[in-house]
C-alpha cells in the first residue's frame, strides 16, 4: 500500500507539473507571445496536447503577419488613392475615410474614425446617401465632378468619383 501511495502521489506530481507548464505557456500565447513554444513533457496526452498549442500558435501568428500585410497593403492603397473612398456602418459610425474622402468633404484635422458621419461633413444629401447604402436602398456611388456644384453640395473636389461603402445585411463591408 505504501509503494502504492508513494507511486500514485510521484505520477501525481508528474502530471502537475506537465499541465502547469502547459497551462502557463499557453496563458503566455493567449496574452499575445506567440513565438513561445512549449516543450513537449510526458505523460503522453499532455505532449499531444503541447504540440497542438504550439501549432496553433504557429499558425495563428502566420494568420494574424497575414492579416497585417494584407492591412499595410490595403491602408497604402488607400491612402494614394485619388478617388475619395468612405465607409460608414449601420449606425452612421466613419470605420474608414481615405485622405482623398476627406479632403472632398473638407473634413476637420481633428476627425477620427469611430465618429459619426455627421460631425465629418454636415452635408444632409450625404448623410441621407450613406443611410441608404447602409440600408442597401440605393447605389451606394455617386459622381463628384470638378468644382462645380452637384446636389451633394460644392466639395471642391479633382476626382471623378467617391464611393460610399455601407455595411451589408450581413454586417459585411
Amino acid at each position: 500500500v505504501a509503494i502504492a501511495s508513494a507511486f500514485a502521489t510521484v505520477l501525481s506530481r508528474v502530471l502537475t507539473r506537465s499541465i502547469d507548464t502547459v497551462t502557463s505557456g499557453a496563458r503566455r500565447m493567449a496574452e499575445g507571445d506567440l513565438e513561445h513554444r512549449l516543450r513537449p513533457e510526458p505523460p503522453l496526452e499532455v505532449e499531444q496536447l503541447a504540440r497542438a498549442v504550439n501549432e496553433m500558435a504557429a499558425r495563428l501568428s502566420e494568420l494574424i503577419g497575414r492579416e497585417s500585410g494584407e492591412r499595410a497593403r490595403l491602408e497604402s492603397i488607400l491612402s494614394t488613392m485619388s478617388d475619395g473612398v468612405l465607409v460608414v456602418d449601420r449606425e452612421g459610425l466613419v470605420e474608414l475615410a481615405n485622405p482623398a474622402a476627406r479632403a472632398m468633404l473638407d473634413a476637420p484635422r481633428s476627425f477620427r474614425a469611430g465618429e459619426r458621419l455627421i460631425t465629418l461633413n454636415p452635408d444632409y444629401a450625404l448623410n441621407e446617401l450613406a443611410r441608404a447604402g447602409v440600408r442597401g436602398e440605393s447605389n451606394t456611388q455617386f459622381g463628384v465632378v470638378g468644382a462645380s456644384t452637384s446636389s451633394y453640395g460644392d466639395y471642391g473636389a479633382s476626382t471623378t468619383s467617391f464611393g460610399v461603402v455601407g455595411q451589408t445585411p450581413s454586417g459585411n463591408s
